[in-house]
C-alpha cells in the first residue's frame, strides 16, 4: 500500500469511526433495519417510516375528501407541486447560493462555514466535522412559555461558548438546534454524511447531559423521577444526497453512544416522498 492510499483508508470515515469506538464514551454503529436493539421511542418511529412509505397517514382519515382532480391536488398543497415540478430542485447543490437567514419565519438555518463543535462537547478520538444546515428552535417565539428565553439564557450563561447548543455559531448562542442536516451532492459518499452528522449528534446527547447534571441538584418532587437524557429515547439527524432524503438517528446506551444507520425518506423527485419527508420532518423528535 502506498504512503498516500494508507493515509487515504486512516482518514476514511468507518475508520474513523472504529477509532471514537475506543474511548470508554464511545461510538457505536448499528443498521435501523433491525429493530431488535432500538430504543422503543425509535421503533416507534422506524414503524411510523414504515406506514408513511407505504402512504399511510400521508394525508389523514379525511385528507382526500377535498380532491377531486389532479388540479385540486395541486391547489391542496402548491409548494410540494413546485418542487416536484422543478427537476433542478436539488438542496445540495444550491446550498453554495444560499445566504444566511435567521429570522422568526425561518425554521432552517444555513450554519457558518466557520462554525464547529465546541471541543468540550467532542467525545475522544472524534474529529472537528461540521454539518450544513439545521433546524432550530427559537426559545423567544415560544407560545407555550414565555420565559423560556430566559431560563436558557441563564444555563448558556454557564455553558462553553455561551451557547445552548453544540456548536460555536455566533448567530445561534441562544438556539437549540433540534436536527442537524447535512447535504452532499450526488456521487458523493453518504459514509461521509453518515459520520458528520454522527459526530454532532454524539456532541449532541453529551451537551444534554451536561445540562442534566446542571440540574441534578434541583430537589425531585415525591412520586417523580430525576430526568435522565435516556428520557429522550433518540436524537434525529437527515442527510440529503442530491434529492435522496436519509433519516439517521443517535441513542444512548450505557455510557456509549449508538448511531443507527440511515434510513431512506424518499426523493423530491417523487411527490409521494415529497410528502413523506415533510411528514417525518413535523413528527420528528425536537429536542
Amino acid at each position: 500500500m502506498s504512503s498516500a492510499s494508507g493515509r487515504s483508508g486512516a482518514s476514511s470515515p468507518r475508520k474513523q469511526l472504529a477509532v471514537m469506538a475506543l474511548s470508554s464514551h464511545g461510538v457505536e454503529t448499528h443498521a435501523m433495519s433491525d429493530p431488535s436493539g432500538l430504543p422503543p421511542s425509535l421503533a416507534d418511529m422506524r414503524t411510523k417510516l414504515l406506514q408513511f412509505s407505504c402512504g399511510r397517514g400521508n394525508l389523514g382519515e379525511n385528507g382526500l375528501e377535498s380532491i377531486q382532480d389532479e388540479t385540486a391536488a395541486r391547489a391542496l398543497h402548491p409548494d410540494m407541486a413546485a418542487i416536484y415540478e422543478d427537476k433542478e430542485f436539488c438542496c445540495s447543490a444550491r446550498r453554495d447560493k444560499l445566504g444566511l437567514t435567521l429570522s422568526p419565519e425561518d425554521v432552517v438555518y444555513i450554519l457558518d462555514s466557520s462554525a464547529s463543535i465546541i471541543p468540550d462537547y467532542r467525545i475522544r478520538f472524534a474529529p472537528d466535522k461540521k454539518i450544513d444546515f439545521c433546524v432550530y428552535l427559537d426559545p423567544h417565539h415560544d407560545p407555550n412559555n414565555a420565559n423560556i428565553a430566559s431560563t436558557v439564557d441563564t444555563f448558556r450563561s454557564r455553558l462553553p461558548g455561551l451557547s445552548i447548543n453544540p456548536t460555536d455559531d455566533l448567530s445561534l448562542l441562544s438556539n437549540p438546534i433540534a436536527i442537524p442536516i447535512e447535504t452532499k451532492r450526488p456521487g458523493e459518499g453518504l459514509d461521509t454524511a453518515n459520520f458528520q452528522v454522527a459526530t454532532f449528534l454524539t456532541a449532541h446527547l453529551t451537551l444534554l447531559q451536561r445540562l442534566v447534571d446542571a440540574g441534578a441538584s434541583v430537589p425531585v418532587g415525591d412520586g417523580e423521577k430525576a430526568p435522565s437524557v435516556d428520557d429522550l429515547g433518540f436524537l434525529p439527524g437527515l442527510i440529503v444526497q442530491g434529492n435522496t432524503w436519509n433519516f439517521i438517528a443517535a441513542s444512548r446506551q450505557d455510557s456509549r453512544i449508538v448511531v443507527w444507520s440511515e434510513t431512506s425518506l424518499g426523493s423530491t423527485g417523487d411527490i409521494f416522498d415529497i410528502y413523506q419527508i415533510c411528514i417525518v420532518a413535523i413528527t420528528a423528535p425536537m429536542y
